[in-house]
């Protein structure tokens, strides 16, 4: 009896061993993981908070010990929100890159590392693999750069854990995300395997964004920083194409405020999956953000789905419509939406309805040569103005305007398909006209608007959408609105007829006290200026010369003498340099700009069949070089011209108006002297 009851206790014991073993392998099998390693715990110690896994000792099959796992990876099998954990971990990192960065936007190159090695983004510059708490992101579609590929990576300041406000990104469903102060932004460049550059966003202790741009040296070891803007050709599989390195003032020009500077990382752009290192399992970064803390909306992988999404453009998943939207969006609406002032009369983004975006029929301001051209024209793809700029590489017509050397022929055929696949309307669209009963007052403003004016010529039913330009809107065609702040802002009325829309505008200018109570007395002080100084003629300009912050007067004496009156303190006399006759013919035009970057004002000027010359203010004193512009002798009849940057590239362009032929553009070099580049702007 007793031997019989020794059996059964040793089969059940066996049993029992042969089940823990069969777990036990099976759990190592199942595992994500692929190696382990050993870490004795004691029987006595308890293990501290975290994630887990049983570590398998080579060569022997039992399990030994517990694998702590500060980088953590759920496995899709049984992963629950209730449990679930961020696919990283917080990492601490200081503000600018564990201050490594300036802390404001640095006046030249002050405080600035010199080398990218030198920032602290990178532990290993070799392999790019970054710092301790810088966070890859990825885009659903990126920004066409030439081709270009691109590696991303942002650092939020925290201490560990992003549980503060200042450690934290404001989140916004559908616009741009608010980063705290002392963040970093990193996006990195390579074409064909070659490291080209690595730039930097960052955002200050006084919420201005600033941005560096590292060019990457020939060896690929690291990179240094560029002052100005630099363009060189990039051999890519035996194909040379040009590379434009943008300079400071080039990423201000689409990094706008009123969008938040931010371009990239918004909801839509993010919601994807990606694989992040170390990991064996994708996760979508809107979950991880949310399960890190580093944003305050809980988002979980049952919810997710509900955020807005954009559509890559080879997503055959999506629809049509919504990649070529979505294409529009990530490449274009920086710049064209209705916070931003320009040309363009459209919203590029995807968070506004396609009835809503006049894209559609939409009016263009110039029409390239195109006959009759709309942004997009079902079917008609020759005057799609969209599609015309896209495929264009033409300084002035090409769209994105900068940096674009390579046309995004995926990207091309994309919204070519687009216009294709729409149906042709025969109505015509709706004209948008509004009046206001005020247009300025003293806040707070109320003011009445009328739309009664806009109609269809095809007697279609109209709605009516309101754009107050302080960040309220409304509908109908009558409607009050009171402004409470003092500033200007632009009304847009929109009105469509379920196919087409129109746009009107008008300016609001809100004062905040009675204007009559701020107004300016002037005294008559002609005699502080010197007598002789006195007979300008046509040609004159008020303007700081010498730096000093007082505004100095630029005159051409009987309009051949060039002189600088300075201005002096308060009731002294004005001091008086002569530069001396630029030409004999009289000149009619002149304009002032620092056209050579030394920090002090210069002047060009014209008239009668002289040519342009200019003039460079070489110290803001006593220091002046006289030259005419090479090729320009023949310009006739000159009396008007400006500066202006025409090609975006920080350098001042000269826009000169002949009487009796072509207006004519000269390009800076971007040294301060000028070529003659007729395709500068169309004239």
């Amino acid at each position: 009896m007793e031997n019989n009851k020794l059996i059964t206790l040793l089969t059940v014991a066996a049993i029992a061993a042969l089940a823990v073993l069969y777990f036990n392998e099976s759990f190592i099998k199942s595992s994500s993981y692929s190696e382990y390693v050993d870490l004795a715990v004691a029987d006595h110690e308890k293990l501290t908070s975290g994630a887990y896994v049983l570590e398998q000792v080579h060569g022997n099959n039992t399990i030994q010990a517990f694998k702590r796992r500060d980088t953590v990876v759920i496995s899709n099998k049984f992963e629950t929100d209730a449990l679930a954990e961020s696919a990283i971990s917080a990492e601490a990192i200081s503000k600018f890159l564990n201050g490594n960065l300036p802390t404001t936007t640095p006046s030249g190159n002050n405080g600035i590392p010199v080398l990218l090695s030198q920032t602290g983004a990178f532990f290993d510059l070799a392999t790019l693999d970054p710092s301790p708490g810088l966070i890859p992101y990825d885009m659903i579609e990126p920004f066409w750069s030439d081709g270009a590929a691109k590696k991303r990576w942002m650092a939020i300041p925290n201490d560990g854990a992003y549980d503060t406000a200042e450690e934290q990104i404001t989140f916004s469903n559908d616009e741009a995300w608010d980063f705290p102060q002392g963040s970093v932004l990193i996006k990195h460049f390579e074409l064909g395997g070659q490291r080209l550059e690595t730039r930097f966003e960052v955002k200050g202790n006084d919420d201005v964004y600033y941005y560096l741009t590292y060019k990457w040296n020939n060896d690929q070891t690291d990179a240094t920083l560029l002052d100005e803007a630099v363009d060189e050709d990039v051999v890519v599989d035996g194909v040379t194409q040009s590379w434009h390195y943008p300079s400071r003032t080039e990423c201000v020009s689409c990094h706008f405020p009123q969008n938040g500077s931010v371009l990239g990382p918004k909801t839509r752009n993010l919601n994807k999956s990606i694989l992040y290192p170390g990991a064996s399992n994708m996760m979508n970064q809107l979950v991880n953000f949310s399960r890190l803390g580093l944003i305050t909306e809980t988002i979980t992988n049952g919810n997710v789905s509900s955020y807005p999404a954009v559509a890559a453009k080879d997503d055959l998943s999506a629809s049509l419509e919504d990649r070529a939207r979505s294409y529009i969006d990530v490449n274009c609406s920086s710049c064209h939406n209705p916070t931003v002032n320009n040309n363009a009369l459209f919203d590029a983004r995807y968070t506004t309805p396609l009835e809503f975006q006049n894209i559609i029929y939409g009016d263009v301001v110039f029409d390239e040569g195109l006959i009759f051209p709309k942004v997009i024209i079902p079917q008609d793809v020759a005057n799609s103005m969209a599609h015309f700029r896209m495929n264009s590489l033409e300084t002035g017509v090409e769209m994105p305007p900068i940096a674009k050397d390579v046309v995004d022929q995926a990207g091309l055929q994309l919204i070519e398909d687009w216009i294709n696949s729409l149906t042709p309307t025969t109505s015509s669209a709706p004209i948008a006209s509004f009046l206001a009963n005020k247009s300025n007052g003293i806040a707070p403003l109320s003011i009445d608007f009328d739309a009664s004016a806009s109609f269809d010529p095809d007697n279609d039913p109209l709605t009516y959408s309101w754009d107050f330009g302080d960040g309220n809107t409304g509908s109908g065609i009558t409607i009050n609105h009171i402004f409470t702040s003092s500033a200007e802002f632009t009304v847009t009325l929109t009105v469509n007829d379920g196919l087409q829309s129109d746009q009107a505008t008008t300016l609001i200018t809100v004062n905040n006290s009675d204007p009559g109570g701020n107004t300016v007395n002037f005294t008559d002080a002609t005699d502080l200026l010197l007598v002789q100084d006195n007979y300008s003629g046509l040609p004159m300009g008020v303007i700081d010369m010498n730096g000093d912050g007082k505004d100095d007067i630029v005159q051409f004496n009987q309009r051949r003498a060039l002189r600088i009156q300075y201005q002096n303190g308060a009731d002294e006399q004005f001091t008086s340099h002569q530069i001396g006759t630029t030409n004999n013919p009289q000149q009619w035009a002149t304009a002032v700009a620092d056209f050579d970057h030394n920090g002090y004002n210069d002047v060009m000027s014209g008239g009668f069949n002289d040519g342009l010359k200019i003039v460079k203010n070489n110290n803001g004193n006593d220091s002046y070089s006289r030259s005419t512009i090479e090729n320009s002798e023949d310009l006739l009849f000159l009396q008007g011209a400006n500066f202006a940057d025409i090609n975006n590239d920080g350098w001042a362009d000269i826009f000169a108006c002949s009487d009796l032929s072509e207006s004519r553009p000269y390009q800076n070099n971007q040294d301060g002297s000028f070529t003659y580049n007729q395709s500068l702007i169309s004239t």
